[in-house]
């Protein structure tokens, strides 16, 4: 059974298809386990309630993987309750779905981590003190409710290295859709025990040989796989919308990348799956 550990199927923009059938056939695919990532807290509310509907329908629920899901707000994305620790916790407080709080469904394993944050320094939406803070604010959220973080940098690796020390997360981190080459890779493992890399289909792309390179040198017991649906499909599906069943492909060309069988690797993901969000 395949994890896609990083998705925004909220995003798929498909005329043919909506989230009740993306969710269905992503069973008839294998796919046992989805985690539904909140990029913007402007949007949480209706992103959180529109799944917690699904989920919470028994009869559906059987029909299709189980969900997990996240809270924060990357940094191409952020909002006034990003820039102050007690604002962000104010809005986090207020949050209640069928009278219940973030925190009894932190406690019930349905929110699994804070994210997807960090600094993204390529598409720079906001400046790089802003996204600091925003970062920052969210890590001490992470320590406050004991989540992993799950984060998106880009072009910034040595900023939210230095960020990450200094913090001392008290739960796992997981580099989502990671784009560091070996050097960075290599650093990373030597400052932090508690560290995943989670690869998505970029990893199969011709000219991303950086990434496979990077792929190769981590230990086995380090690594997830996700798609970040509806982005970067594998090939051979690349310029479409990333479906979750696409990860198949994705988890077919790392296992062989590393010289596994397919069926000891999914293995192998499910238990990092585990270990990394605290399952």
């Amino acid at each position: 059974m395949y994890i896609d550990s990083h998705c925004h199927i909220d995003l798929i923009n498909s005329s043919y298809i909506n989230i009740n059938n993306i969710l269905q056939n992503a069973t008839s695919f294998q796919i046992s386990k989805i985690v539904q990532v909140s990029a913007s807290l402007k949007d949480f509310n209706d992103y959180f309630s529109k799944f917690l509907s699904i989920i919470y329908d028994k009869e559906f629920e059987k029909k299709i993987p189980k969900i997990y899901f996240t809270f924060g707000a990357s940094p191409n994305d952020l909002c006034e309750e990003n820039f102050s620790f007690e604002k962000l916790l104010r809005f986090f407080n207020s949050i209640s779905f069928n009278d219940k709080n973030l925190n009894d469904y932190i406690k019930e394993k349905k929110i699994i981590a804070i994210g997807e944050i960090g600094l993204d320094y390529f598409h720079k939406f906001f400046d790089k003190k802003e996204q600091i803070a925003s970062f920052e604010n969210q890590l001490n959220l992470s320590n406050l409710v004991q989540l992993p973080v799950m984060l998106h940098i880009r072009d910034a690796f040595d900023d939210a290295i230095d960020i990450l020390r200094n913090f001392n997360l008290k739960k796992q981190i997981i580099f989502h859709c990671f784009s560091g080459d070996k050097k960075v890779a290599e650093k990373i493992l030597e400052t932090f025990d508690n560290c995943y890399f989670s690869f998505a289909g970029n990893v199969t792309y011709k000219k991303m040989e950086f990434l496979r390179e990077s792929l190769v040198i981590l230990p086995e017991e380090k690594l997830l796989v996700e798609t970040d649906s509806p982005f970067l499909a594998p090939i051979p599906y690349r310029g479409k919308d990333n479906m979750p069943w696409y990860i198949i492909e994705t988890y077919k060309f790392m296992a062989n990348l590393l010289k596994i069988d397919l069926s000891a690797f999914t293995q192998l993901i499910n238990r990092n799956f585990e270990k990394a969000y605290n399952l």
